[in-house]
C-alpha cells in the first residue's frame, strides 16, 4: 500500500450501473467525480468484485494493507490522514469500491479513484484529486515536445522507508531530468514506504504534492517547473458545443454542481465552461452508464427495463435515463435536499418493469419522488400522506 505519509489515498470506483432493457446488458461506465475513472475499465471490473470481511478496532493501514494483499488494486493513504485510526466495519458481499466508500466514510475521509489506484484522503483533496490531474495535463501540453515528453513518462514509483518527501520529489525530478523549484515549500517530514503503480510522473508528481495542499506551475524560463500552493476553487477551463447547454436542464445541472460558469465564445459560438473535470464530462455525456435504448416489448406490447445497479450516484442514474428516454431532468425548486439525495449512491434491482416503476424504485433508495410527468422525469421531495380524521 502507498501511504503519502500517513494520508491515504484511494480512488474510490465502484460499480457498474448497468441497464438492460428485456435482455440486453450494458458496460459500465464513469459516473463521479469523486469516485471512477471511466475509462480504467480493470480498475471498474476489479472494484466491482465482491467480498466479505469484518474488522473491529482495526487500525486503518492495516485494513488497507490487507485489501491491498488480496485484491489487484492499489491503495494510496493521504499524509494528513492517521493511519492508526481504528475503524470497525462488516461487511457481507458487498462491492469493493463500496466498502472503500464506508471505511472512508467512517474515518472521515473522501475518495477518488483514477489511474489504477484509489485515494483515500481529506474530503477536498479527493474531491480536487481528478481536476488537478486534469489542469496538470493542460499545462503540460503548453510545455516544449521534450519537455513534455519527459513529464509524461510512465513508470511505476517506490520510495523507501523513512525517506523524506522532499527528497522524494527532488528524486522524482530527477527521474523525469525536469528541474523543480521552491523545494522548499514541503515542510520536513518522515514517509513510510511508498509505492504508486504505473502512471504518468506528473500524476505521481501531483498526488504527491496534494499531501501539501501544494501544486506545481511551468517556471518563468519554461525550462522547468515550481511549486506553487494549490489554488481554490480548482477549476478547468474546457469548450463545449453549444448544444451542452441543452443536454441538461439549467436548474437541475445546476443544483446538482453549483459553481459551474460558462459563456458562450468565438466566432463558432461555442461554450466556455468553467468547472470541476465531472462537470465537462457530464456535459459531454461522458459521466454516465452505457444505457441500451428499449428495442422490445414485455407483455401485451407494453415497454419494460430491467436494471440492475450497485452502489451507483443517482444523479448520473436519472441523467443517463433522461438523455437516454430525451425527458428532461426537472428538480423541484427550492429542495435543499435533492442534490445531496442525488450524489448518493443506490443499489437497486428491478426486472421487466415499467418505466414508472422503475422510477419509483429509484424514489424510494432515495426517500424522494420520481416519476414521470408531462414528458419530464421530475424529482420531488416526498408528499406527506394527508392525515384523516
Amino acid at each position: 500500500m502507498s501511504l503519502l505519509r500517513s494520508r491515504h489515498f484511494a480512488p474510490l470506483a465502484g460499480l457498474f450501473a448497468i441497464l438492460l432493457v428485456t435482455a440486453s446488458q450494458a458496460r459500465g461506465e464513469e459516473i463521479s467525480d469523486a469516485l471512477f475513472y471511466g475509462d480504467d475499465e480493470r480498475l471498474v471490473r476489479n472494484l466491482s468484485q465482491v467480498l466479505s470481511s469484518h474488522w473491529h478496532r482495526v487500525p486503518l493501514r492495516e485494513v488497507l494493507l490487507g485489501i491491498e494483499r488480496t485484491q489487484p488494486i492499489s491503495i494510496a493513504l493521504d499524509r494528513r490522514t492517521d493511519p492508526h485510526l481504528l475503524v470497525s466495519l462488516d461487511v457481507q458481499e458487498m462491492p469493493l469500491g463500496e466498502l472503500l466508500e464506508k471505511l472512508a466514510t467512517r474515518a472521515g475521509l473522501g475518495v477518488a479513484a483514477s489511474r489504477g489506484l484509489v485515494y483515500l484522503g481529506p474530503p477536498e483533496a479527493a474531491s480536487e484529486l481528478r481536476t488537478l490531474w486534469a489542469i496538470a495535463h493542460q499545462q503540460v501540453a503548453g510545455m516544449s515536445p521534450a519537455l513534455r515528453a519527459k513529464m509524461r513518462r510512465r513508470d511505476s514509483l517506490r520510495f523507501q522507508r523513512l525517506s523524506e518527501p522532499r527528497d522524494a520529489i527532488a528524486q522524482l525530478g530527477r527521474q523525469m531530468n525536469v528541474s523543480i523549484k521552491n523545494l522548499e515549500k514541503i515542510p520536513f517530514d518522515l514517509r513510510p514506504a511508498t509505492e504508486l503503480p504505473e502512471m504518468e510522473a506528473i500524476e505521481q508528481l501531483t498526488l504527491l504534492l496534494l499531501g501539501f495542499d501544494l501544486f506545481w506551475t511551468p517556471s518563468r524560463d519554461r525550462r522547468g517547473i515550481r511549486l506553487v500552493p494549490i489554488e481554490r476553487p480548482v477549476v478547468v477551463e474546457r469548450m463545449h458545443p453549444r448544444r451542452a447547454e441543452k443536454e441538461m436542464p439549467k436548474v437541475a445541472f445546476r443544483q446538482l454542481y453549483p459553481g459551474v460558469t460558462a459563456r458562450v465564445e468565438g466566432k463558432r459560438k461555442r461554450l466556455l465552461v468553467t468547472g470541476i473535470l465531472a462537470q465537462h464530462e457530464w456535459l459531454r455525456g461522458d459521466e454516465r452508464p452505457s444505457v441500451a435504448r428499449p428495442s422490445q416489448r414485455g407483455h401485451r406490447g407494453k415497454q419494460v427495463y430491467s436494471l440492475r445497479v450497485d452502489a451507483q450516484p443517482a444523479g448520473a442514474l436519472l441523467k443517463q435515463l433522461s438523455l437516454q428516454l430525451k425527458m428532461p431532468l426537472v428538480l423541484e425548486k427550492d429542495a435543499e435536499a435533492i442534490p445531496a439525495a442525488l450524489r448518493r449512491r443506490i443499489s437497486i434491482e428491478v426486472r421487466e418493469a415499467s418505466l414508472q416503476e422503475l422510477l419509483e424504485a429509484i424514489g424510494r433508495e432515495l426517500e424522494l419522488e420520481v416519476k414521470v410527468a408531462g414528458g419530464s422525469i421530475e424529482v420531488a421531495k416526498r408528499k406527506s400522506p394527508a392525515s384523516s380524521d
